[in-house]
């Protein structure tokens, strides 16, 4: 026997007695047993270089919030790395699509007697256009100029707020 990876105990291909496949079939029924979890044993290819992703793979499935997702991720992946069993953890969750959310206060919009425009006694919403130049930075939203019912002009940023966050840059099911 010698020391294999993680520090565990290997024996020479010759002298072990079962096979990758009945150590599959005897593991399946231990990791079914695991709660919260869907666990499946694969086997090593059988060919070298023929290999379908890493050896070690983990979906997280929630109907919890994104945040708990991710909270759940990092601790596996941290416990992975810290274990010394795996070369690598990675998630292919990744918060880096920035998110600009701007909130309109309608109860001082309405105090100013900014409303929706108006035409032949119908509501309609309005969406501006704006030359590019005038859409690459998120203050540009808040620099634009809106008639009061005094007639008189304020701008969005009387109005509004702007946050921005980081969100998946996907999510799959």
């Amino acid at each position: 026997m010698h020391e294999g990876f993680g520090g565990l105990l290997l024996k020479p291909w010759g002298e072990r007695k079962r096979n990758q496949k009945e150590i599959n079939e005897a593991l399946q029924p231990k990791l079914a047993k695991v709660t919260g979890a869907e666990i499946l044993a694969f086997g090593r290819p059988s060919l070298p270089g023929s290999t379908g992703g890493p050896p070690v793979q983990f979906v997280i499935r929630t109907i919890g919030d994104y945040r708990q997702l991710v909270n759940v991720m990092t601790g596996i992946e941290t416990a992975a790395r810290d274990s010394g069993l795996f070369l690598f953890a990675n998630s292919d969750l990744k918060f880096d699509m920035p998110q600009i959310d701007f909130k309109i206060d309608a109860d001082k919009a309405n105090r100013l007697g900014i409303s929706r425009f108006g035409l032949h006694g119908r509501s309609y919403e309005v969406i501006p256009q704006a030359p590019r130049d005038f859409r690459l930075t998120p203050d540009w939203l808040t620099r634009y100029q809106l008639r009061t019912s005094s007639d008189a002009l304020d701008s969005l940023a009387t109005v509004s707020s702007l946050s921005t966050s980081a969100q998946p840059n996907r999510f799959s099911n």
